[in-house]
């Protein structure tokens, strides 16, 4: 909903007259205010009663509170390890065997309790981004590690430096003195170290995305029990495989309208889906620096119309202005920059006829299969990106990646 109160769909041009798309202008900034006005609308809330604040603070303080009921055994604990820190310190030169007592040692149900939710792993995803989108193994290394760091807060660390320190006294005891050592190094680092994350840090991590894997296995086969189809077959195809059967299906209306259903049904799905294909657009759009990309864009021959209609915008811009008028009276801010963001799109809107669409598609697919045979991982995935997101296009003139194909192509001519 806008300000003017006319509702608008994240794909419409804001109504600002920017000529973006809602979603990547005052979506968020509407969402705001109308938040805001429903808080202001609503009774003011009492204050915490004790019991609210009480519970508060033991929830707070119970790492700290636990941790000084204990202090003096964890410390007697610490000096009793200082004769083994040599041999613990060699430990680490077989890099293998000290990943492989790591995750041992965390799996241990006793730090249960410090490993983070499967709710917490999908909130952090939901702002650095899913690991299942990510265009390589690098890249997707670099969003779980985004993810630890995120969730892992000054507080957080805390926390967990204080609960993991708790057990201590109980291996010294048990005789586990490089495991101690481990958890002593852990609990140390996990402080010490607030912008980095640690095997500590991952290996709580990694109980709670396995178990948010495991519902977004679930949800994918719920849609694939949907539709007819199991989530194991749809793995096993290629990327041709799968774009026949994407197709098939969008031509088919009864699971077309089965697919929107399952999503319309499913509220966290669809943020899901809305936040993947989000993403999608921002790789997509890398594909057109590519020099090898040069073909995707269009030709002389269809651009020169446009970049004349541009030219003839901006002189009626300049014209306005003129005779030179004082700074108060200029063109507002801008002004320029709305006039080629909405030629962009009704360029995008006229040159992408259902026809040229097709015709995009298929080299599109071709590129990305060379991509592929040439190892190029990165570049394959964003122009999946790309097919994913011109595929079934009804309205150009609202496609980010079409309107980005447009800009490019007129950038050189207006250098």
């Amino acid at each position: 909903m806008t300000r003017s109160g006319k509702a608008l769909g994240r794909n419409d041009r804001c109504h600002c007259g920017s000529g973006k798309k809602y979603k990547h202008c005052h979506l968020e900034a509407d969402r705001q205010l109308e938040s805001e006005a429903m808080r202001a609308a609503l009774p003011e809330e009492p204050p915490p009663s004790p019991d609210d604040i009480t519970e508060l603070l033991d929830n707070t303080l119970a790492p700290l509170t636990a941790y000084l009921a204990r202090q003096e055994e964890i410390e007697a604990a610490l000096r009793a390890l200082k004769p083994h820190h040599k041999e613990f310190d060699r430990s680490w030169e077989d890099a293998q065997a000290f990943a492989l007592r790591i995750t041992a040692l965390f799996k241990d149900d006793r730090f249960k309790d410090l490993r983070f939710t499967a709710d917490e792993i999908e909130l952090a995803f939901e702002e650095v981004g899913y690991p299942q989108d990510a265009v390589d193994e690098e890249a997707g290394v670099a969003i779980i590690r985004d993810a630890i760091l995120h969730l892992a807060d000054q507080d957080r660390r805390s926390q967990l430096s204080l609960g993991v320190a708790w057990h201590l006294p109980d291996f010294v005891a048990e005789g586990r003195f490089m495991d101690a050592c481990l958890i002593e190094q852990m609990a140390t680092d996990t402080l010490a170290q607030p912008d980095a994350s640690n095997a500590f840090l991952f290996a709580m991590f990694l109980h709670g995305y396995d178990e948010w894997i495991e519902q977004v296995n679930e949800e994918e086969d719920l849609l694939a029990e949907e539709i007819g189809v199991s989530r194991e077959s749809l793995e096993d195809m290629n990327a041709d495989e799968f774009d026949a059967w994407q197709e098939m299906m969008l031509k088919d209306p009864v699971q077309k309208a089965k697919m929107e259903a399952f999503i319309q049904s499913n509220p966290d799905f669809q943020a899901k889906l809305l936040k993947k294909l989000d993403q999608a657009e921002v790789e997509s759009i890398k594909l057109l620096d590519r020099p090898d990309a040069g073909f995707l864009l269009l030709s002389p021959e269809t651009v020169e119309p446009w970049f004349l209609e541009l030219c003839q915008r901006l002189e009626s811009l300049v014209a306005v202005s003129q005779p030179p008028a004082p700074p108060e009276a200029a063109a507002p801010p801008g002004s320029m920059q709305t006039i080629l963001y909405s030629l962009v799109h009704e360029m995008a809107q006229s040159v992408f006829t259902p026809e040229r669409i097709q015709q995009l598609l298929a080299q599109l697919r071709q590129y990305r299969g060379e991509l592929l045979d040439s190892g190029e991982t990165m570049a394959a995935s964003q122009a999946q990106a790309a097919i994913i997101l011109v595929s079934e296009e009804v309205n150009p003139g609202t496609n980010y990646f079409l309107a980005s194909i447009c800009f490019a192509s007129l950038k050189p001519v207006i250098a």
